[in-house]
């Protein structure tokens, strides 16, 4: 059992690497729809567990875009589905089942030290790539607004910074309330 946890770990991180190794060279919105998939089966196949926060991230995301699509203005080719812009609407949903993936390889057994944790390493982790998209990479969303400081990344208007630094702890939040609805309603499944 253990050995497997293992071998998943170090998948998912092959995964993580290979994505942002890829992130420069490939079209971004082909990029996150070919993870995405891969991403969908592999949980399909060996972590059916995790479904649910993919369905829930996938939720959150799709909301999300469409509240803020006229924002996400890359580039007139990206893929649209709905009039929505693929590559945000996946991303968060990649992103914020990953948040969850690290709580599930830490699992504090103080929930007020879970959500620290958790909050500490998802603003890291966003800041982290964010920088690297823009800077790096060169991925920049033409709009007009100032980045967060220090940084200069997150160059979008202040209800999406907020957004974007708050929306991993209250997913990972979520996630907890869904596991105790499900245990609630279906004991026999936990």
């Amino acid at each position: 059992m253990e050995k497997n946890k293992k071998l998943k770990m170090i998948f998912e991180m092959f995964l993580l690497i290979l994505f942002v190794i890829l992130f420069p060279f490939v079209r971004k919105d082909i990029l996150i729809f070919s993870f995405y998939t891969v991403v969908y089966f592999y949980i399909i196949s060996l972590k059916r567990e995790s479904l649910k926060y993919l369905g829930l991230s996938t939720v959150i995301s799709i909301l999300w875009v469409a509240m803020a699509k006229n924002y996400y203005i890359y580039t007139p080719d990206m893929v649209k589905l709905f009039g929505l812009s693929v590559y945000p609407m996946l991303a968060w949903s990649l992103g914020l089942l990953a948040l969850r993936g690290l709580y599930d390889y830490i699992k504090p057994k103080n929930a007020l030290k879970s959500i620290i944790v958790i909050t500490i390493t998802y603003i890291a982790a966003l800041i982290i790539l964010e920088t690297f998209a823009y800077h790096i990479a060169g991925f920049k969303n033409p709009g007009l607004y100032p980045g967060l400081p220090i940084c200069d990344c997150i160059h979008a208007p202040l209800f999406m910074q907020i957004y974007y630094l708050a929306i991993g702890p209250i997913y990972y939040m979520l996630t907890l309330l869904l596991d105790k609805l499900i245990k609630r309603l279906l004991p026999s499944e936990q």
